[in-house]
């Protein structure tokens, strides 16, 4: 042959996807082109599927102008040209020429190299998904989101009854004139029949007959051919160590946590990973039979030297099959993921700029001061309001807490201690009210300040951040109120006492005169006068708690007994409600009878209240672990939860469901809480609104004898 002729010959392959006890043969034509024009070392050039071994340069610029960009896939070895040339041949015909629809060739890439043991694949497919290079070689192809990326890695391969399931529903179907749109219950079905087949899993024989029926012959081979392509490609990529896939899907893959955790940290895949079954399958996968009779002396050198270049690559597959993923290199020219990561970024910073000015605006406007304080270093940063707060100078000295602490009331000061320790060992949050002495005039000022724990390490609380504001005018405010409710009250106990001493003599001079209305009448104001009077003694101690002069006297008693008694003082004001009370066994404690009683009477009565006509009030008392628990429930209205922490607020009314306020000032739950507290006890609610609500409260072991 003369040096300008190429002869141009089909060798006919079989590509085989097999599976235990088949095996499916495909006929595939490619092309190669012997040709007598010689290079520099005078050995002769051959090209695959259309392509030939050019120089390095023009080699990759037909890489770029196919797929956008050039893979380190196609790069290596570096000393022996025809590896990647002969690879290149291989991806062109049977995966960028492929008759497959571009989008569905490329997402099903992306979802078969899940089972890859080696990243490579997916990840560089998956850059072609997102622009970052062309999708199947096709340009026009729009890029995908990252959200139907990652729905797609997150899709779970069916299997057992399911894909029994799927199967029955592929075969009910006729065969299919297009392949399904992405996303859609059509495509999940042939990718899950595709992926048993292609991992050769125990369903693999039914889905290739699914397979078979449900695609158009034409369409099935060319389904066959991708598949061994992909099979083809994982394998190199196993036995690579250095490809990197670049530095845009580095870069993308660094600011997408949730998306890189889905490649690296997909435990469904490695169940099902490739490992040294790619490696027999892909050695099984030799030229049969060649088409025609080798002609000329030049036709069996190409031949040869074919048949050298696959026995020398499976050569080096094997020495190398357990190396694992390494980093990849390569993208440069298809940003438009990358820039819409950068507008993305530059929109989230400018929201937080215009956040953090909201933020400061409100803090100024509130007059509140801000505090961080990093445990590990005790140091603590405040912002320009804390500092007026404390009557310094604002400065950006880095503050500790006991150098706070020396502007606390010392009669404040353990209190406040004690909260904080509370706070950081266990509730996490804490709120309190207290005192300071300004630095630049000595004045005395109320603070309230509440504060988190933000941050845990191990368990241990390591950071919290918190605000603190004056409220001395509101405190002033509770004084005078305070004042004057404690006026009020001594000046009301007086004339009421002598109402009631008044209304009990005409009681008793009517029954002797048998004026049975007027006795009546008189009954109904005594019962008035005995409101006005349980009113008059909780504001007396609600004065008394706030000033902290609430007076208890502790004694042993019969709790059993002390319950019997205030359901029966009850019973008479209700005769509509059932009040039921079944504990029979005595319950001794030391405490203060008549604030317990006082306690009892005020939980009772707010059952009744809030209870339909007719219905029980069930009175419960156990000894626990704890102590002694009382429970009054009843089948009222119940407390919406977003109230259920107020209601034990001093002057906080309920209201109904038609925004009716219930009678009562709101003190009787405020005192019966302060009464427990003094005991070492507590009190609480448990309710769901329209079913009814159990009081509780809890007399510790201490009290409980």
């Amino acid at each position: 042959m003369n040096g300008s002729l190429i002869v141009t010959q089909k060798i006919e392959m079989k590509l085989q996807v097999g599976y235990s006890g088949d095996r499916h043969l495909y006929n595939r034509k490619l092309r190669f082109m012997p040709s007598t024009n010689q290079n520099h070392n005078n050995k002769p050039t051959i090209a695959i599927s259309g392509t030939q071994i050019k120089g390095k340069d023009q080699f990759y610029a037909d890489i770029k102008s196919q797929i956008g960009v050039v893979p380190d896939f196609f790069k290596l070895p570096q000393n022996k040209p025809e590896t990647p040339d002969a690879l290149w041949g291989f991806a062109v015909s049977a995966y960028l020429d492929n008759p497959l629809p571009p989008l569905f060739k490329e997402r099903l890439f992306v979802y078969l190299s899940r089972f890859c043991e080696a990243k490579y694949s997916i990840t560089r497919h998956l850059g072609f998904l997102i622009g970052l290079g062309h999708a199947a070689g096709e340009s026009s192809i729009p890029p995908q989101s990252i959200k139907e990326v990652m729905t797609l890695l997150e899709r779970n391969l069916h299997r057992d009854q399911n894909m029994a399931t799927i199967n029955k529903v592929l075969l009910d179907m006729p065969a299919l004139a297009n392949l399904p749109q992405e996303e859609t219950e059509l495509e999940d079905a042939i990718f899950a029949c595709t992926t048993h087949v292609f991992l050769q899993t125990e369903e693999a024989a039914n889905c290739l007959n699914v397979l078979k029926h449900v695609l158009d012959d034409s369409t099935f081979q060319y389904l066959l051919v991708f598949l061994a392509f992909v099979r083809t490609a994982h394998y190199w990529s196993i036995l690579q160590q250095n490809l990197r896939v670049g530095d845009e899907i580095e870069e993308l893959l660094a600011i997408h946590e949730k998306l890189a955790e889905l490649l690296f940290k997909d435990d469904e895949a490695y169940s099902y990973q490739i490992n040294n079954a790619l490696l027999t399958e892909l050695e099984s996968l030799r030229m049969e039979k060649l088409a025609h009779e080798m002609v000329g002396h030049e036709e069996r050198v190409v031949r040869e030297k074919q048949e050298a270049l696959i026995s020398k690559t499976t050569f080096e597959l094997n020495a190398r099959v357990k190396q694992l993923e390494g980093a990849n290199e390569e993208i440069r020219n298809a940003r438009r993921a990358a820039l819409n990561l950068m507008e993305d970024a530059v929109l989230a910073e400018e929201n937080i700029k215009m956040l953090e000015e909201r933020y400061r605006v409100a803090l100024d406007s509130a007059n509140m001061g801000t505090w961080d304080w990093n445990m590990d270093k005790d140091v603590i940063v405040w912002n320009e309001e804390h500092y007026h707060l404390l009557g310094l100078p604002a400065d950006s000295s880095a503050r500790n807490l006991d150098f706070f602490f020396q502007f606390v009331h010392e009669n404040d000061l353990d209190l406040l201690r004690m909260v904080l320790q509370k706070a950081i060992l266990e509730t996490g949050y804490y709120q309190m009210e207290f005192r300071i002495e300004r630095a630049d005039n000595g004045q005395m000022r109320w603070m309230t300040s509440f504060g988190r724990v933000v941050a845990r390490n191990g368990g241990r609380a390591t950071r919290m951040v918190g605000v603190m504001f004056d409220i001395t005018e509101r405190k002033k405010l509770e004084q005078q109120k305070d004042d004057f409710i404690g006026i009020a009250s001594h000046e009301l106990r007086t004339p009421v006492t002598s109402i009631k001493a008044y209304t009990e003599i005409l009681q008793e001079l009517c029954e002797e005169d048998s004026y049975t209305q007027g006795t009546e009448l008189l009954k109904k104001l005594d019962m008035q006068v005995d409101r006005l009077a349980h009113l008059v003694r909780s504001l007396l101690d609600t004065t008394k708690i706030s000033e902290g002069q609430l007076s208890f006297a502790y004694q042993e008693f019969d709790l059993t007994k002390l319950i019997n008694e205030r359901v029966d003082d009850l019973r008479p004001t209700s005769e509509e409600h059932n009040l039921v009370f079944k504990t029979k066994d005595k319950l001794s404690v030391f405490a203060d009878k008549e604030r317990i009683g006082q306690v009892l009477i005020n939980l009772i009565s707010n059952a009744i209240k809030y209870s339909p006509k007719g219905s029980d009030i069930v009175i419960n008392a156990i000894r626990t672990d704890e102590g002694i628990e009382v429970s009054v429930k009843d089948y009222g209205t119940g407390i919406p939860s977003e109230i259920k922490e107020k209601i034990f607020e001093r002057f906080y009314r309920a209201r109904s469901s038609q925004t009716d306020v219930f009678p009562g000032i709101g003190l009787g739950l405020y005192i019966a809480a302060e009464i427990m507290k003094r005991h070492g006890g507590r009190i609480w609610v448990e309710s769901e609104q329209n079913k009814g609500s159990v009081f509780y409260f809890l007399l510790p072991n201490q009290n409980g004898l």
